[in-house]
């Protein structure tokens, strides 16, 4: 495609029919849901709750993403810092996110305020900017 001039996603791989088609995208949604953890919540359409999970790579220390909702966009930036996941998360307004922590993980800071995950690792989140760590070890 590309060899072709092309600057969109085709729906044929030679050109014919739709020079623009969505059933190629998957791959720009693994960014946001595998390497930023995003992942809309089946029960809550448009992000209205969303599951906050980043499971980063060994070869990863670091991504940067976002998704653009109906209630704004949601930003997560994360870096392992030495034995630390650092994460910067904005939650639109109107929206909540669970954050669902690794494995056994048991506590993390948010804003520096200890915060401790319920019986299955999440922690609920209502909208706003916050730093959130906890060991990645």
């Amino acid at each position: 495609m590309i060899e072709n001039g092309a600057t969109t996603v085709w729906e044929h791989w030679d050109g014919s029919r739709s020079r623009i088609h969505n059933c190629y995208n998957a791959p720009g949604s693994w960014f946001y849901q595998s390497i930023g953890g995003i992942s809309p919540l089946e029960d809550f359409p448009g992000y209205e709750r969303f599951l906050l999970a980043p499971r980063p790579p060994e070869s990863l220390s670091w991504a940067k993403t976002f998704k653009e909702t109906p209630y704004g966009a949601i930003r997560i930036e994360w870096e392992k810092v030495e034995d630390q996941m650092v994460i910067q998360a904005t939650i639109p307004t109107g929206s909540t996110a669970k954050l669902s922590l690794p494995g056994d993980t048991r506590t993390c800071f948010i804003d520096d305020s200890r915060t401790k995950p319920d019986e299955n690792g999440n922690i609920w989140i209502k909208s706003g900017s916050y730093t959130i760590n906890y060991s990645c070890k």
